[in-house]
């Protein structure tokens, strides 16, 4: 089976299959896109199977697709939100911080992990 994997994310596949203790597995081959909802919609045609964050495909609301494993592994990406300490001081720099990181508190509550303190 063809495995979907996105550009910004190169490794994802290799992690997954060394965290679930299936290292050195290797799909029959590797498409890398460079757009997430692409991935997904070639994913619900049937066409391969997309590695990629959970949130993706719980935001997609799409029945085609399912979650095939029920291992959860701890993705090695992160986002990171930077700027001058004073910027915080302007409303929609604050606003726009404010809203990134509910984001990260809704995705936590929703996959039932939460971030490290």
């Amino acid at each position: 089976m063809t495995v979907f994997i996105h550009r910004d994310m190169p490794d994802l596949f290799v992690d997954w299959s060394r965290a679930v203790g299936l290292d050195g597995i290797e799909p029959a081959a590797i498409d890398h896109f460079d757009s997430g909802q692409l991935m997904l919609e070639a994913a619900a045609q049937g066409l391969g199977v997309a590695f990629m964050h959970e949130s993706h495909l719980l935001d997609a609301h799409d029945d085609r697709l399912v979650r095939m494993f029920d291992s959860d592994v701890d993705s090695p990406y992160s986002y990171w939100f930077v700027c001058r300490p004073r910027a915080l001081q302007i409303k929609p720099v604050r606003l726009f911080r404010d809203w990134l990181v509910s984001l990260d508190d809704w995705s936590a509550n929703a996959s039932g992990s939460h971030r490290p303190e």
